[in-house]
């Protein structure tokens, strides 16, 4: 059977914002993980359905700074904006070869030009949206594809994201309004203490 249609008087409108309200401060939230630095995906060998090396990643990540910016500026239109949670979820890097069963046909790139690459350009992003707001939050998880052993040999902690991470709060963490929070857990729990 078919839907009914649904006449415009059914149809709610939003309700008006109370006086002052654009004035409310908020916080963004930035998601930024599976960067996978280092994958190597030859369109020739995936029925052209793909494309990616680190070439890829290094101009989706300046689109990606370039757009929150520019969204960033259409939000303060209406609300304050001073903070951005940045919540690092793993996987930046590819990882090493033979580590995982889904490296050694599509690594492009070693590891250590892989974590290099890494900061580089994440440390730039965070630089970027810190002469944005003026207080950058980032909350760090790391992946699977960034361990060092095989799972069960080494703490899961013992992996390259979290060293990326520790490496990017030694070198930017001392700076004003820039805050690490990296867990040696799985798992973030500070981004929901948020104020709302």
């Amino acid at each position: 059977s078919r839907v009914p249609d649904i006449s415009p008087k059914e149809i709610r409108k939003a309700a008006k914002m109370p006086s002052g309200y654009h004035l409310s401060p908020q916080e963004a939230v930035l998601l930024f993980g599976d960067s996978h630095i280092g994958l190597g995906c030859v369109p020739e060998e995936v029925g052209g359905l793909g494309n990616y090396n680190v070439e890829v990643f290094k101009e989706r990540i300046e689109n990606l700074c370039h757009s929150v910016l520019k969204i960033t500026d259409l939000h303060r239109l209406q609300h304050g904006l001073d903070t951005i949670n940045v919540c690092m979820l793993g996987d930046l890097v590819h990882g090493m070869r033979d580590v995982g069963r889904w490296q050694s046909l599509h690594t492009d790139q070693n590891i250590i030009d892989q974590v290099f690459t890494a900061i580089a350009y994440i440390r730039n992003m965070i630089l970027s949206l810190r002469q944005s707001y003026k207080n950058v939050k980032i909350h760090c998880c790391y992946g699977n594809h960034a361990r060092l052993a095989y799972k069960g040999v080494e703490k899961e902690f013992v992996n390259w994201d979290y060293l990326i991470y520790k490496w990017l709060e030694a070198s930017l963490g001392a700076q004003e309004g820039i805050e690490f929070n990296i867990p040696r857990a799985k798992f973030c729990m500070e981004i929901g203490r948020a104020h709302v």
